[in-house]
């Protein structure tokens, strides 16, 4: 009669496996960390590059809610800070989920560059944004 493994010793190479796709996914995968995933390829901006970095204002992008301007400082192709100039607005929906939203796409346009998720909710406006931080990169 053959003994059987502990379950311990059966699981133990599934659970390196799996580890290891965690951590592969962990670095290049821009929701988990700053991957390849965006227009940041750096890890993160250096204050000294930021200090010196380029700011640019996008064209206003027209959306199906309202336009959409952002300025961005960018050093060495990576996004230092952005600030949004343009949101759409008019009822009180749209005032809402501006004010929502952009702090967000603000927020992750420095973390992971034009490849963030869009918010749900408001994808037209996300899609704006992605498109005018996309045109400040094509000026660099």
């Amino acid at each position: 009669m053959t003994k059987r493994p502990s379950l311990a010793r059966r699981l133990a190479p599934a659970v390196l496996l799996a580890s290891a796709a965690i951590a592969v996914v962990a670095l290049f995968d821009p929701v988990f960390g700053r991957g390849s995933g965006g227009g940041n390829l750096l890890a993160g901006p250096l204050e000294s590059d930021c200090a010196s970095g380029t700011t640019l204002t996008s064209p206003v992008v027209d959306t199906l809610y309202g336009p959409v301007q952002i300025q961005a400082t960018v050093a060495s192709g990576v996004i230092c800070d952005v600030t949004t100039l343009v949101e759409p607005s008019g009822d009180g929906r749209t005032n809402d989920i501006s004010r929502e939203v952009f702090p967000y796409l603000d927020e992750q346009a420095v973390k992971v560059g034009v490849n963030f998720q869009a918010v749900s909710g408001a994808t037209y406006t996300s899609e704006g944004y992605r498109s005018a931080l996309q045109s400040i990169l094509d000026q660099t």
